[in-house]
């Protein structure tokens, strides 16, 4: 765990943790109003995609890198959660409908390439392997 102006950071082991790197495809909601980010991962040789799944309301950010410069080095890997995010208190602050017990929502973390995805969301996030149909959205 590391820690960093009272935010605590720790690994969230999932498909993608040691993936290196990882570029956005693709970021939306699917026809069911769920978030879904498509992320390539690995080089052009052994390229693979992973849908990023979250039902339900949430809040979703995407920053660059220099945005984001506390989260580099932290050595979690490529995902992550955040315990007392500043981010967190800042949506419950502006609304406090979203987050009427901020236990139940949590702030997860998936570092891509140049970018950083952070998640408040009280579902469950779902990464897992794309198929060929999920990957043509045409």
């Amino acid at each position: 765990m590391h820690n960093t102006a009272n935010e605590t950071f720790q690994a969230w082991p999932t498909i993608i943790s040691s993936a290196d790197p990882i570029m956005i495809d693709y970021l939306g909601y699917n026809d069911d109003g769920d978030f879904l980010a498509i992320l390539e991962i690995g080089s052009n040789i052994a390229l693979r995609k992973v849908q990023v799944r979250i039902g339900g309301l949430s809040y979703v950010k995407l920053s660059p890198e220099s945005f984001v410069e506390h989260y580099w080095g932290l050595e979690l890997g490529s995902t992550f959660m955040v315990e007392n995010s500043s981010w967190l208190r800042e949506v419950a602050e502006r609304n406090p409908l979203f987050i009427e017990e901020k236990r139940e929502v949590k702030h997860w973390v998936i570092m891509c390439d140049d970018f950083a995805i952070d998640i408040l969301s009280n579902s469950p996030v779902c990464i897992e392997l794309c198929n060929e149909s999920l990957v043509d959205r045409d």
